[in-house]
């Protein structure tokens, strides 16, 4: 299910969502960061819950946020989510042993890529997330 904002007509922001049998989990958010100011994620998101209570669904899980991803755990919070705690292990096969692994949500590129114009930012991400992804 996709969710869309719209301000004159244009979409401002849009949220998926992806449901099996009654429960249904946020997966993905985007905003027009010129926009920012109408709160269309707020308007996307409400209209979700809204179409999810309409349809019967038992629950709408916010999905899984990086601890240090500060202002989208303030987002869901605001909508009264309660926070837990999902531990996750990975098993390395060459080393046969469980590994750690760092959290990817802050790093050097993130600095980099705060710094950069949106349009540089985004040519350099279309060019680039086809290798990394």
């Amino acid at each position: 299910f996709v969710s869309i904002a719209s301000y004159m007509r244009q979409p401002i922001a849009a949220a998926v969502f992806l449901h099996l049998g009654r429960r249904a989990v946020y997966k993905f958010g985007a905003s027009d960061e010129t926009r920012l100011n109408l709160r269309g994620n707020n308007s996307a998101m409400w209209e979700a819950i809204r179409w999810y209570a309409r349809h019967g669904y038992e629950s709408l899980h916010f999905g899984r946020t990086s601890l240090n991803n500060d202002g989208l755990r303030r987002y869901k919070l605001g909508w009264g989510v309660t926070e837990q705690t999902v531990e996750y292990f990975k098993w390395d096969c060459r080393r046969r042993r469980f590994v750690t692994e760092t959290d990817k949500v802050e790093g050097w590129y993130n600095r980099v890529f705060s710094l950069l114009p949106g349009p540089l930012s985004r040519l350099i991400g279309s060019l680039l997330y086809k290798h990394v992804a």
